[in-house]
């Protein structure tokens, strides 16, 4: 016992802007499984990293190895493998034995599958502090892999920001506090990230705009449409009998370009859509006719927040609707897809207004 109120004496007087003392601690409180010490030390450790100097590799290895040990304990798999996914990027060679060989065996299977995709750090707004990434200076925005990363914005020996960040795919904003100051120093070179930490992929090519930082992509998908309305019959101009069924069902397929900037997003897209499950009726000079195939398009935009994006629809099909819709959509991790769920009315000429819903899944390639 003694020790023990020792070794937290010592802690007490070190250095609050040391995140290896927090390291240390929360090393010594995993071991003897008291989690909310764990937890303190974590975010002591974080402030720390906002007063000192850059963050050492090696700590910040450490820091995330208990992270993801007391995820682990608690059975957050997948945090539990991001945190160990890091910490293997950040410093390979660095491992706590105390972990024990069941969270080894854990940590490798991570570190052998680190994420196969990248995002894009841009710090706002540009105040001309010295700017660290993982504890090395880099030029933003930067492109990184998906995962836990670490931000730190000061004068290079005295960090005045920091801040623990999950890059996810596509943009990611970090906002400082900091004031602007008067003259920007000479930044040091900045150190490029080792290629071994990068997945391989086709080297970064600068993106089509519309405006700087609003990126393109070029979007197909398909899916299932339901329109609920009226049973409508009538007859051609060859006297043939046609009726549209309440219920319709349509197969879309999408083609079209969308962009994201400052948390918003926008598309538009051209559409063909069978018809499986009766005709679509419309009127033109000469009489009635039924269509088996819809065609047309939509424009639509909303924000977007992580993964997730929400916003709403306006369409066409031809040769008799007009939609109008809500959306809610989630891009799946580590992949180019996107699950997207519509609930809206269609408007016709000469009918009532119909309930319309639509699930599709669509792939997205950067243009």
């Amino acid at each position: 016992m003694g020790v023990v109120l020792l070794a937290l004496a010592g802690l007490a007087l070190a250095d609050p802007c040391d995140p290896g003392v927090q390291a240390e601690a929360a090393q010594q409180a995993f071991l003897e499984l008291d989690v909310p010490r764990v937890e303190e030390a974590l975010r002591a450790a974080e402030e720390a990293m906002a007063c000192g100097g850059a963050v050492e590799p090696d700590v910040l290895a450490r820091l995330w190895l208990i992270e993801g040990s007391i995820l682990l304990f608690e059975g957050d798999s997948q945090s539990s493998a991001e945190a160990f996914s890091a910490a293997a990027r950040v410093a390979p060679d660095q491992w706590i034995p105390d972990l024990g060989a069941k969270v080894r065996a854990v940590y490798e299977e991570a570190a052998a599958n680190p994420p196969s995709t990248t995002g894009e750090i841009i710090l706002e707004p540009d105040t001309g502090h010295i700017a660290v990434l993982d504890g090395a200076v880099v030029a933003f925005p930067a492109t990184v892999p998906t995962g836990l990363h670490v931000v730190q914005v000061g004068n290079g020996s005295h960090m005045e920001f920091a801040q623990i960040i999950s890059v996810a795919r596509g943009v990611n904003r970090v906002f400082t506090d900091l004031d602007p100051i008067d003259s920007k120093p000479e930044d040091p070179e900045p150190e490029e990230i080792p290629p071994e930490q990068i997945p391989p992929e086709p080297p970064p090519v600068e993106p089509k705009t519309l405006f700087s930082g609003m990126p393109l992509e070029l979007q197909f998908s398909t899916g299932s449409a339901l329109a609920l309305g009226q049973t409508r019959s009538g007859t051609t101009p060859e006297d043939d009998d046609l009726n549209e069924p309440a219920a319709k069902v349509l197969v879309p397929v999408e083609v079209g370009v969308s962009a994201s900037v400052r948390g918003a997003w926008f598309r538009g897209a051209g559409v063909v859509a069978p018809v499986v499950s009766g005709p679509l009726l419309y009127t033109v000079p000469g009489g009635v006719h039924g269509a088996r195939l819809g065609f047309g398009g939509h424009v639509a935009g909303g924000l977007v927040s992580g993964p997730t994006y929400l916003g709403a629809l306006a369409g066409v099909t031809l040769p008799s609707r007009i939609a109008l819709q809500g959306l809610a959509g989630l891009h799946l991790a580590d992949l180019p897809l996107c699950l997207e769920i519509r609930v809206g009315t269609n408007l016709l000429s000469g009918a009532g207004p119909e309930l319309s819903t639509g699930l599709n899944i669509a792939y997205k390639l950067p243009i």
